[in-house]
């Protein structure tokens, strides 16, 4: 009679043989729709200890691999552009104050490259240019003549037709002007209304 250990160690070696091989597989195509059915259960009893350890593996991973990481993070943006788009877009629509948060530190940590990188690309200006032409007008908006006493709430206002700049602007005069669509007739317009509407009042 076999002992327990005998009998496991000749199950084990069954296990590897053609005909247990073939044998298992015609069992688990006979009964995938059970298979399935059982692993459904299985998975949603167990999914948040399965989630939790799978994180952590990975993260060992990532740390002990960070260059294959990058690499293979790269190659699967590039080849899911628009699911990658959309991870994005729904990440940033659910954590909006985290993203703020990590744009305002990198800004923080990088104000010299901030300063001198071509932000305002399509003007052709630098982020120092900004604050010179800035400093050139007062620091003061060309329209309503508040101040301007942080820089980030100055506008370099430009033609949207040529790109050429056209001033500085506070951030809402410059959002009227847009709203606006910078069409003279309806600004021309806007005043004569304001005009009518007072020597209506006697003012």
């Amino acid at each position: 009679m076999q002992s327990a250990e005998e009998k496991k160690a000749y199950d084990k070696a069954y296990a590897k043989t053609p005909q247990k091989k073939a044998s298992a597989k015609a069992w688990r195509e006979k009964n995938k729709e059970k298979l399935a059915a059982d692993y459904k259960v299985w998975w949603e009893k167990n999914k948040k200890e399965l989630n939790a350890k799978s994180r952590v593996r990975m993260k060992e991973w990532v740390k002990q691999h960070p260059e294959q990481h990058e690499a293979n993070t790269h190659r699967w943006q590039k080849n899911n552009p628009e699911k990658c788009a959309f991870m994005r877009k729904r990440y940033r629509k659910e954590n909006p104050e985290k993203i703020n948060q990590i744009a305002r530190v990198w800004r923080d940590e990088n104000r010299e490259k901030v300063n001198s990188t071509a932000i305002y690309g399509r003007l052709g200006i630098t982020g120092e240019q900004r604050y010179k032409i800035i400093e050139a007008h007062g620091n003061k908006c060309d329209v309503c003549q508040c101040e301007l006493l942080e820089s980030k709430l100055a506008c370099v206002d430009h033609d949207h037709a040529t790109g050429v700049i056209r001033g500085i602007l506070c951030h809402n005069c410059n959002r009227a002007l847009g709203l606006l669509k910078d069409n003279e007739v309806i600004i021309q317009r806007l005043v004569e209304y304001l005009r009518a509407s007072r020597a209506k009042d006697g003012r």
